[in-house]
């Protein structure tokens, strides 16, 4: 927690100093029939953190702020780690206590501040039920974003007791070294685990399921995902070693890290999972629909050059065209740092790895920096590209201009989107 709240207090102090430099945005023109759907990221433990939102006024007045901005989806985070943000039975559901002194960052008394001196409990409330009942009534698509590849997020040990239990069911790379992040669900107790909280998912009334598989980050040294050459290092779990060898009497050690039938086999494994969340939701809620999100161009200012098939054994392409997934988002961690042209690059990167198949593109979009002016200028670009929506991440960012009386970006953003609505 007190990592996190740091990282935000950061953010805070960052957009401060930009606010005596806030310009104007530029006029930003939308070709006859280029419509575009722009939605955000929510996690909403920051809400409760940076602005104490609690219950369904503070629910409600985080949609009220969508609505001004003519935000049309919004993607709501399911699990810190793998502690769940629902009263979940499958993992453990997320209790904590904040010391929040009841007052906004403009010392303004707020209502949702009830939780008060009693910590809050999702069990007690339930945020995803609360956005599922007031959601259509702002005219929000809600979907869910799941972090299937995360079980302890920025390193701060937030396990549930399952994913403390169990270490020798964790990933394990080339060299032997063991992951400390991430459950492999080349076990079947992992698999059946991270399938159950799906099924938990698909319990609320939700327009879709995104995966997020941009997070399988470590924090143990000699745990990065990539070798000197780029290509993915994990997946070297003993039941994926001994499969392997007995299939094709080839030792994994004895070959290249890029062996094609290797990196086929690893691969397999991931698609697998996908394979039986897309089962899940055709017997279950078979109107639900299915979103993966991977690393982009320069994730996180890594060596990343937006093959996820190499990179982290993700076969969007196979995926696309098994008809196994309804969305496709390329993420744009670094995207602060990059040009409207650099965005489009990554669309159409994304487009060509659906090509043919009716899976649509989306780019997601990092505003720490708050810069809406590279919003403004690339939109037309992502739009051009084949995007059909824009991801903003994340909403939090934009709360704390407005509170801050830097900008109203609510408004600002509204302005930025008339013309693509």
């Amino acid at each position: 927690m007190l990592k996190r709240r740091c990282g935000l207090a950061l953010a805070v102090a960052a957009l401060a100093a930009l606010s005596a430099a806030a310009q104007p945005l530029p006029e930003v023109k939308a070709e006859e029939g280029a419509k575009m759907r722009i939605s955000v990221f929510n996690d909403h433990l920051d809400w409760i953190w940076s602005y104490g939102n609690w219950g369904n006024p503070g629910m409600r007045h985080i949609l009220q702020r969508y609505q001004q901005a003519h935000i049309q989806r919004v993607y709501l985070r399911t699990h810190d780690g793998s502690l769940a943000q629902y009263p979940s039975v499958a993992t453990t559901p997320y209790r904590g206590i904040i010391d929040v002194q009841g007052k906004d960052v403009l010392n303004r008394e707020r209502e949702w501040y009830t939780w008060r001196g009693q910590g809050f409990d999702v069990t007690a409330f339930d945020p995803l039920q609360s956005a599922a009942e007031q959601a259509p009534q702002f005219g929000i698509e809600l979907w869910f974003y799941a972090t299937p590849l995360l079980d302890c997020d920025t390193g701060n040990g937030w396990k549930g007791e399952f994913a403390k239990a169990h270490p020798e069911w964790y990933r394990v790379f080339r060299d032997g070294t063991a992951s400390d992040t991430t459950m492999s669900w080349a076990y079947p107790e992992v698999m059946e685990y991270k399938l159950a909280t799906i099924r938990e998912l698909l319990k609320y009334d939700v327009k879709g399921i995104l995966l997020d598989l941009v997070r399988q980050h470590c924090f143990r040294p000699g745990t990065q995902l990539l070798d000197e050459q780029g290509v993915c290092r994990a997946l070297y779990e003993p039941p994926l070693v001994d499969a392997f060898r007995k299939q094709t009497g080839r030792d994994p050690f004895a070959i290249p890290n890029d062996d094609p039938e290797w990196l086929r086999f690893r691969a397999d494994c991931n698609t697998d999972y996908v394979r039986r969340v897309r089962q899940l939701i055709r017997d279950t809620k078979p109107g639900v629909q299915l979103g993966v999100m991977v690393r982009g161009i320069g994730h996180g200012g890594t060596q990343h050059l937006g093959d996820p098939y190499r990179e982290c054994l993700l076969d969007v392409s196979g995926w696309a065209k098994e008809g196994l997934i309804d969305l496709l988002v390329g993420d744009q961690w670094m995207s602060r740092q990059r040009t409207a042209e650099q965005l489009a690059e990554q669309v159409r990167l994304s487009v060509s790895q659906v090509a043919g198949t009716k899976v649509s593109v989306a780019l997601e979009m990092a505003i720490f920096d708050a810069n809406l002016e590279l919003v403004a200028k690339g939109l037309p670009a992502v739009r051009a590209a084949g995007a059909v929506e824009l991801a903003l991440y994340q909403d939090t960012v934009l709360e704390d201009m407005t509170v801050q009386g830097e900008r109203n970006a609510w408004k600002d953003l509204a302005v930025l989107l008339a013309p693509f609505q």
